[in-house]
């Protein structure tokens, strides 16, 4: 079998056993600990049960304005409507794994013109730091983006104009509506590429055939008009904060940073010192289309704030793109097969080794988990959770990630929690009549603190109680331990505390077919 050209069947035989040891981290835990993911499932449980429960639609209402970042929100509430919510959220997850993976082979098949090993490498690249966050929308998009790249240029020279313009036009638009950030990534990928022709053609015939270079311009027309004139995401274009260099550079890890810091480092340098020599023995080649896209993300990873549009960590992610489009665009021409061979042989090794890291990992979720959501348990159908979360400052990832845990109780019990995503601009949820405009939309309710601080945090100050009926604690040793006469203990187990609010004055509950508040 040579290295550099496959039969379909073998082909077709390690892609799936590649996307099978992948998936396998699936089935150890529930739900997944990814940081946002109970963020977005409670959405989504929301979103498809909206007009079936009055309980929800007390709290909640839906605004379906102009967000660029709705890929899950269009795409997952109506399974849900035939499988559980936790069901519909997993299907979306493992989807966007395989559309980021089989989208940087789907490339590089149309920039090479045949099937190659090389591609591969982005499967050790799927657990990376924004999956491990939880930005599912984005990297979605990122496969959404890579797949249509790949189409913009198998069809370049095999469509006409008007077809062209027509079909693309249509599909970034539809990008768009899935996630800002990938249309945009996918916007410099054309822009790059045919540039990168252009300019070809012109060493060639010393003639710039400025039409042909505009042409496939035409098709961000709309979307872009679409996003100034109907997105309220552009009216948070105030919400940007740059980061330092520090940020920048922790940032290059992102692709390789998991759980174990050393091991991640060191996947990071032997994964780059191999390319390194390939490139400089020239034994492995950039895509020469591709030299100018790859150089422009990059330099724009270095200028972008880390905060746009109010999107957490603008500059990383657009590291993603980098690694798989690089891997798309690589080439390796290695006449020595033992040499490609031991080689295969390492990277496969490596691969098998982070997701038996991972694996590790996740499998120790359930216990952690496990007695929060059985507390959820005691919660009223239909009443209100504040929630407060404990945790340490750490380099690392905390294993599993609690941030946003409180939300399955959404999930669970239909009830109106203070830390979901449901911010204008962001999100199409929308919190009818909030308790507080500090309290009632924070996804971030972490207390972080240092090992020797536990036990001081004092959450109380910031909580208007009499507006919930439930206070939630997740690692409640971290929080001070006098609690306000108000707090009944319900339930408390080894990392969590749920108590009863008791002697407030009750309110009016707000009418359901009342208008969201903008």
């Amino acid at each position: 079998m040579s290295f550099s050209k496959l039969s379909g069947r073998s082909y077709a035989f390690i892609f799936l056993a590649l996307l099978v040891v992948t998936l396998l981290p699936f089935a150890l835990c529930s739900p997944l600990p990814l940081a946002d993911y109970p963020n977005h499932m409670a959405r989504m449980h929301i979103l498809a049960n909206l007009d079936k429960s009055a309980d929800l639609a007390r709290y909640y209402a839906l605004d379906w304005g102009f967000v660029p970042n709705l890929a899950m929100d269009v795409l997952v509430p109506p399974l849900i409507s035939f499988m559980s919510a936790e069901a519909a959220t997993l299907l979306f997850t493992a989807l966007t794994l395989l559309l980021m993976v089989s989208g940087a082979i789907v490339l590089h098949r149309v920039l090479y013109g045949r099937f190659t090993l090389v591609p591969f490498a982005a499967f050790l690249l799927l657990y990376n730091r924004q999956f491990i966050w939880g930005f599912l929308n984005y990297l979605f998009s990122v496969g959404l983006a890579l797949w249509l790249f790949a189409a913009h240029v198998y069809f370049r020279d095999r469509m006409n104009a008007i077809t062209r313009v027509l079909l693309f036009s249509v599909l970034s638009v539809i990008l768009l509506v899935a996630h800002l950030h990938a249309f945009a990534s996918y916007a410099i990928l054309v822009g790059c590429y045919e540039i990168s022709i252009a300019w070809r053609e012109h060493r060639k015939t010393g003639r710039f055939d400025v039409a042909r270079l505009m042409l496939p311009a035409v098709q961000f027309l709309i979307p872009v008009i679409m996003f100034f004139a109907l997105s309220r995401t552009a009216e948070r274009a105030a919400d940007t904060r740059f980061g330092g260099w520090q940020n920048k550079i922790l940032g290059l890890l992102d692709i390789f940073n998991n759980y174990v810091p050393t091991f991640d480092v060191a996947c990071f340098v032997f994964v780059g010192a191999l390319l390194a020599a390939g490139i400089y023995r020239k034994r492995v080649h950039i895509h020469p289309d591709m030299k100018l896209s790859l150089a422009v993300l990059f330099i724009l990873y270095l200028v972008l704030p880390s905060v746009l549009f109010s999107s957490y960590g603008a500059d990383r992610r657009l590291l993603v793109m980098v690694a798989l489009v690089l891997c798309a665009s690589l080439e390796v021409r290695m006449e020595n097969v033992r040499l490609a061979a031991r080689i295969v042989g390492a990277l496969i090794l490596l691969f098998i080794v982070r997701m038996g890291v991972i694996g590790v990992q996740w499998g120790k979720t359930n216990a952690v988990y496990a007695p929060i959501l059985a507390t959820m348990d005691s919660l009223k159908e239909g009443s209100r959770v504040a929630v407060v979360v404990g945790g340490e400052i750490t380099p690392s990832l905390n294993i599993p990630p609690l941030d946003h845990i409180g939300n399955m109780a959404v999930i669970k019990k239909n009830v109106y929690i203070n830390s979901l995503f449901a911010e204008s601009g962001q999100q199409v949820l929308r919190v009818k009549n909030p308790p507080s405009d500090t309290f009632a939309i924070s996804p971030s309710q972490t207390y972080r603190v240092y090992d020797n601080q536990l036990g001081k945090i004092d959450p109380f100050p910031k909580v208007p109680l009499d507006e919930f009926d439930y206070f939630l604690m997740v690692n409640p040793k971290y929080f001070v331990p006098e609690r306000p006469r108000q707090l009944e203990l319900v339930s408390e187990r080894s990392n969590v505390a749920l108590y009863r609010i008791t002697g407030q004055k009750p309110k009016a509950m707000p009418d359901p077919s009342a208008k969201a508040n903008p």
